[in-house]
């Protein structure tokens, strides 16, 4: 069936589409012939990126989960750049420990030893700076001062005894002291 798969007379099988077929080969000097059960299997889809976490001030390598992963049998996944492998089974797969700052690409090779086209692009983006803080470096007792940044985060204070603090940034003198005040 032509359809599925061609064979040249120096034996070099060309699959088609998925299938089986049955090669025969006929010996020119006296015809005699023998067949040969072939199969042709299919390309397995690309890895789909699902779930990207990007790198933090505190974890400083991204991860993604990859979906559509055969759900039965063994495959290896295979990272570009870098050329690192995960082997394993089941139709998720989360990598983790990418490096920072890289695009990277994924390609699947199933039980049948088919390689995949590779994923969509994954970017990782580069470990984010730690922000950036400004304002008063003190207060008076009973008196208010602003530090910031004074939005898009949280603040802490080592003692609200000494000296509270709001999301906001106003910064409250409750008793003397020394505090660290953390963003």
């Amino acid at each position: 069936n032509t359809s599925v798969a061609t064979i040249s007379n120096s034996g070099l099988v060309s699959g088609i589409s998925a299938g089986s077929v049955t090669l025969t080969y006929t010996r020119n000097s006296d015809g005699c012939n023998n067949t040969l059960p072939f199969t042709v299997h299919s390309i397995p889809s690309s890895p789909l990126a699902a779930t990207i976490t990007q790198p933090t001030c505190i974890t400083t390598t991204g991860s993604v989960e990859l979906n559509d992963l055969p759900g039965s049998g063994s495959w290896t996944l295979q990272r570009t750049p870098g050329g690192t492998t995960y082997t394993g089974s089941g139709t998720t797969y989360n990598v983790t420990g990418l490096p920072a700052n890289a695009n990277y690409t994924f390609t699947l090779v199933n039980a049948n030893n088919c390689t995949s086209l590779p994923s969509s692009n994954i970017v990782i983006n580069d470990i984010p700076s730690d922000p950036v803080l400004g304002g008063e470096s003190f207060v008076c007792l009973g008196s208010d001062a602003n530090v910031t940044p004074n939005t898009l985060g949280s603040w802490s204070t080592t003692n609200n005894a000494i000296a509270s603090i709001t999301n906001d940034g106003l910064v409250t003198g409750v008793s003397a002291g020394t505090v660290t005040l953390t963003y």
